[in-house]
């Protein structure tokens, strides 16, 4: 196997093996669920379209199944691989829509591991600007943007979709001190930033625009704390960072 093919498991590759050196006769393998993919990476890259519809079979037959956590993933790659040698195309709008709607129990580590892969960088964007978005609050969202750019900007434009007002005072000194030391205090950083400076903490929060983004305990907290998260505000009222033209100070913090 010449390619550089990632197997999911040890298993489907000794069982590839195996099939071929039995000029693909063999009748004695079975080919688990978890190794479908494997087998059709292996009939898509080196053409052998009998290792391709097992997947093909599969994906028909659960096109109807319900979309859940313990299978978003699997979906999503499983259309890849066909769309790799279909002409009709696939859509991933369902799971993206999915991911979107549960980010507020999705978005762990091992979420945040698949996001950084590259082949699926394409999708962490439609997953933050989709309507159906969910978090439990903008601090998770803020947390989940700055883990992504943890090692570069490619997800600079992410920080536009923060709603930095609503975020904890911990957040706020994290981003200034992020576009500090990156020296990025323009697009959508800065963006992010001035939400927070432009925002009037008096003004009423209208909480069914926000409905479908936060959960109930979020809202509810939002509601009743007129500063927004601001429990800290005396420890941080001091603070200040300069803006962009001539050195004017002002703040962050209140």
């Amino acid at each position: 196997m010449s390619k550089d093919i990632e197997f999911n498991s040890k298993s489907s590759k000794d069982k590839i093996i195996s099939i071929l050196k039995q000029d693909e006769t063999s009748s004695d393998i079975k080919i688990e669920d978890d190794e479908i993919n494997d087998f059709a990476k292996f009939g898509v890259s080196f053409g052998i379209g009998a290792f391709v519809e097992p997947l093909r079979i599969l994906h028909k037959s659960q096109e109807m199944t319900p979309i859940v956590a313990s299978n978003v993933f699997d979906r999503i790659e499983r259309k890849e691989i066909l769309n790799k040698i279909d002409i009709n195309k696939l859509s991933f709008d369902q799971e993206i829509e999915f991911i979107s709607s549960n980010f507020n129990t999705l978005c762990n580590d091992d979420f945040i591991k698949w996001c950084k892969i590259e082949k699926n960088h394409d999708y962490v964007e439609q997953i933050i600007i989709n309507e159906k978005l969910h978090i439990k609050n903008e601090d998770q969202l803020f947390s989940f943007v700055m883990a992504m750019n943890k090692e570069g900007n490619n997800f600079i434009n992410l920080f536009s979709r923060i709603n930095l007002e609503f975020c904890s005072v911990e957040s706020c000194q994290e981003i200034y001190e992020f576009a500090k030391k990156k020296n990025i205090f323009k697009g959508p950083v800065f963006e992010c930033i001035a939400k927070k400076l432009l925002y009037d903490k008096n003004q009423k929060f209208d909480s069914t625009k926000y409905s479908s983004r936060y959960t109930k305990d979020t809202i509810n907290e939002i509601k009743e704390q007129s500063t927004f998260y601001l429990k800290d505000e005396n420890k941080y009222q001091q603070m200040q960072i300069e803006s962009l033209k001539g050195g004017v100070p002002f703040s962050l913090y209140d």
